[in-house]
């Protein structure tokens, strides 16, 4: 046991600790003097809370009252946060005998990788909604079918139409084209899935149901995926006043 990765800690029926490992006391050094055999388990969780050990916010007594009723109504694991900034999953398990036996995993790097996950998406999150246009992946499947796994921005405000709409009828990306440049539409991402080019577009969309026109510009890269796929990432901007510029001149 004293090999193990993981902290492990058995306590009797009176839920007094039998025995532990000292991966344990690598977890709990506040309580480290308390961690020999016949300490309860109350006695180490309130040592544990009242020296520090526990980075909560919450007043002491409510955090020993839950980590107590968690104890003897062993459920699904759990995470906590130590003081010194590690995270640990606990187990907990009843024995035969009545008895209690701990497991503790140490998971800051999984929750670290978490973190770092979750603020890279929030400043992507964060550019998306900032961004003057709309941001979208494009890609061809297989058999010639396309579809929009990312589509955001100002769709809505371009299209009249939801970013979901388009995912639930790719084909609605041409219907909303004018018909007069749907074929060159078509025909840019023909010419950029053959030669590997990037896309760029100048092209009108028809606002839903209305006659409303706007000129817009897409640039998109595109770069081969799984099988046949290929995939465009890219920007469409409005130009409407840009064209509207250049009609003056």
């Amino acid at each position: 046991m004293q090999s193990l990765s993981e902290g492990v800690c058995l306590y009797d029926a009176e839920d007094r600790l039998v025995m532990c490992n000292e991966r344990c006391q690598e977890f709990f050094p506040e309580v480290a003097d308390l961690l020999r055999p016949g300490t309860t388990f109350e006695a180490l969780c309130r040592a544990e809370v009242g020296r520090g050990g526990i980075a909560d916010d919450r007043p002491s007594h409510a955090v020993v009252a839950e980590r107590l009723e968690r104890h003897r109504d062993p459920g699904e694991p759990f995470e906590q946060c130590l003081a010194d900034g590690r995270w640990i999953l606990i187990s907990e398990h009843r024995t035969l005998d009545g008895g209690v036996i701990a497991v503790f995993t140490d998971i800051t790097l999984l929750r670290q990788r978490e973190q770092a996950l979750e603020d890279s998406e929030a400043t992507l999150r964060s550019f998306v909604l900032n961004v003057p246009g709309i941001v979208f992946r494009r890609t061809r499947h297989s058999d010639g079918g396309f579809s929009f796994p990312v589509l955001d921005g100002r769709v809505e405000e371009f299209s009249g139409y939801k970013p979901d709409d388009f995912r639930a009828d790719p084909s609605l990306i041409l219907e909303i084209t004018h018909p007069e440049d749907r074929q060159s539409y078509r025909l840019a991402y023909d010419r950029s899935a053959n030669q590997m080019t990037p896309v760029d577009l100048r092209y009108r969309w028809v606002y839903r149901d209305s006659d409303q026109v706007r000129w817009l510009r897409t640039m998109a890269r595109p770069r081969r995926g799984p099988g046949e796929e290929i995939h465009w990432d890219g920007l469409v901007i409005d130009i409407s006043a840009q064209v509207e510029a250049e009609k003056q001149l």
